[in-house]
């Protein structure tokens, strides 16, 4: 999996905006488009990353005033696993990813990677039986393992900016995880 191209998550084509563009029209394609990054380009150039944290100052009148400018892109010949490391820095949850030729041809974020992760986590057809008491992991190895990975993703997650609906959420189900307890799911002791 570490091997394999970036191309393989990035969300594509990329969603952008000129650096002219008002801050509530970025508001409304974030939300049109249920994202929290927007590519900010010039004439075809990158010149900034706007996240949904940016827009949070509501006294800039046009994106320039908000963006992130000179954003650290990847090119899509980068692995997954060149993604994860830039992006576990925690300085940002959000990469361009560009051609050969500069053009930004889509976007990892960290949220990408998680869902990766993810899907590479055993299913429900992994899963033994439920008990009459609740769901029992096979071993404590297997927990401790799963438990261990779940939680990496989460403190990538929760060191990516992510706004405070998300954090409090994703705090919550970490504590459950920390007890061994999967939100809607008891699991026994073993």
């Amino acid at each position: 999996m570490r091997d394999q191209p970036v191309t393989r998550i990035m969300t594509e084509p990329p969603v952008f905006v000129a650096p002219t563009a008002t801050p509530d029209l970025a508001r409304l394609l974030m939300a049109r488009k249920s994202l929290h990054h927007l590519v900010v380009l010039t004439d075809g150039r990158l010149v900034g990353m706007l996240s949904a944290s940016d827009l949070m100052d509501t006294s800039a009148a046009t994106v320039a005033e908000l963006m992130q400018p000179d954003p650290v892109s990847i090119p899509d010949t980068a692995s997954l696993q060149d993604a994860a490391e830039i992006l576990a820095s925690g300085a940002f949850h959000s990469l361009p990813v560009v051609d050969v030729n500069g053009r930004v041809t889509g976007v990892v974020t960290s949220t990408d990677l998680i869902r990766l992760l993810l899907q590479q986590l055993p299913g429900p057809a992994h899963r033994p039986a439920e008990s009459r008491e609740g769901l029992v992991l096979a071993s404590d190895t297997e927990r401790e393992h799963l438990l261990n990975r779940v939680l990496a993703a989460a403190d990538l997650y929760l060191h990516s900016g992510q706004g405070s609906h998300e954090h409090a959420a994703l705090l919550r189900a970490v504590e459950k995880a920390k007890e061994g307890v999967r939100p809607g799911l008891r699991i026994n002791r073993l």
